[in-house]
């Protein structure tokens, strides 16, 4: 009897097992939602390939490793150049002819070159410095000269240095391309001692050391 029982319960228990399976094998597991995160594609300012904005550093880098050849083109002196926020700042003046008048022409003609070399259009602003259209930098007599640096020494008569009771003086030196006048007749570019004591007035380049004597050098110098 104990036997019969026995085999009877390891039947129901084997039958038990196998409804379980096929219950569990008849379930459809239920879709589980996606939790990876959804992006919008990025905007172009995102994007730097797609800002269309110009490197100005670098431009402001190709233009001026390749100065010599706007300057040349364009019988030009660069003066200054700088960027700014949002645009490049450059400054020239005439070389060669140091009284030459730029017009609108001459402007556009240097803009399209400066494009050119730096491989597009990019914000840029151009001034000139024009010579001797305004009062001279400096007037007074010629008080030395320094033959080693082809220089003089000119101090105004009235005017101060700063606070100090030191007159208002400058070695003065010529640019390469200067005009030097001598009783209203063009000289050659060098000087010497027979200035001292004459009077002196002097168109500069911009440059200026501030030392004292302060150091600059003449565009055009006329002496009298």
């Amino acid at each position: 009897m104990i036997r019969i029982a026995f085999i009877g319960f390891a039947v129901m228990l084997l039958l038990s097992s196998c409804a379980t399976l096929n219950s569990q094998s008849a379930e459809k597991p239920t879709p589980v939602p996606s939790i990876m995160p959804s992006f919008p594609p990025p905007t172009p300012s995102e994007s730097p390939a797609g800002s269309g904005t110009p490197d100005l550093k670098a431009i402001q880098e190709k233009l001026f490793s390749q100065k010599s050849v706007f300057e040349t083109k364009h019988e030009i002196q660069m003066m200054m150049g700088a960027t700014g926020k949002d645009h490049i700042m450059m400054q020239f003046r005439s070389k060669g002819d140091v009284e030459r008048k730029f017009t609108a022409a001459d402007k556009e003609a240097i803009q399209a070159t400066l494009y050119e070399l730096a491989g597009e259009p990019f914000p840029l602003e151009i001034t000139f410095l024009e010579c001797c259209t305004q009062e001279p930098f400096i007037s007074g007599i010629i008080k030395s000269y320094d033959a080693a640096e082809n220089r003089v020494l000119i101090v105004h008569e009235t005017k101060k240095n700063g606070n100090s009771s030191d007159p208002l003086a400058y070695f003065v030196g010529l640019m390469p391309d200067a005009i030097l006048q001598i009783d209203g007749v063009s000289a050659n570019t060098k000087l010497s001692a027979s200035l001292v004591g004459r009077r002196a007035k002097v168109w500069t380049s911009g440059f200026v050391m501030d030392s004292y004597p302060g150091q600059t050098s003449a565009i055009k110098l006329i002496i009298e």
